[in-house]
């Protein structure tokens, strides 16, 4: 279902050049819609983190920034897992965890629903509102 709703989004925008929202969507999902067992997988977000991180810095926009940091630190937590293990929180490995609930796949998501939204509000006109307006101009036009 979401590979339909996004080829029909990239078919409608066809005609309109090519931006790096489309790259970042397309990398995530040559990831994320795939069955896949290992987490070397996830290099494949660099291209989507860095095309939003430096779109978020251009256009100083803060909430932006802040989900695709948030999508990163779930993808790679900057820290070890073995000095969360020192801290004690669990009573068995913080990997199992961070495994078991996905984690990873949590920030992928919030990626790729960033890339999404950004390759939607790229578009300076809707491409189906371009689309379905033009015809419907031109059968006023004609029979009207």
């Amino acid at each position: 279902m979401i590979a339909a709703g996004f080829s029909l989004v990239l078919w409608l925008r066809r005609d309109l050049p090519a931006s790096p929202f489309e790259v970042a969507v397309l990398f995530m999902a040559m990831f994320l819609m795939l069955p896949w067992n290992h987490d070397y997988y996830y290099v494949f977000a660099l291209v989507p983190i860095s095309i939003l991180f430096l779109d978020a810095r251009r256009r100083q926009d803060g909430p932006l920034l802040t989900g695709t940091v948030m999508g990163y630190l779930l993808i790679s937590p900057p820290v070890p897992f073995a000095w969360v293990d020192r801290l004690g929180w669990w009573p068995f490995r913080f990997s199992v965890l961070y495994g078991y609930y996905d984690v990873p796949t949590i920030g992928a998501l919030v990626l790729w629903v960033l890339a999404a939204h950004r390759l939607m509000a790229d578009a300076p006109v809707s491409p189906l509102k371009v689309r379905v307006a033009r015809p419907a101009l031109v059968a006023a036009v004609v029979f009207g």
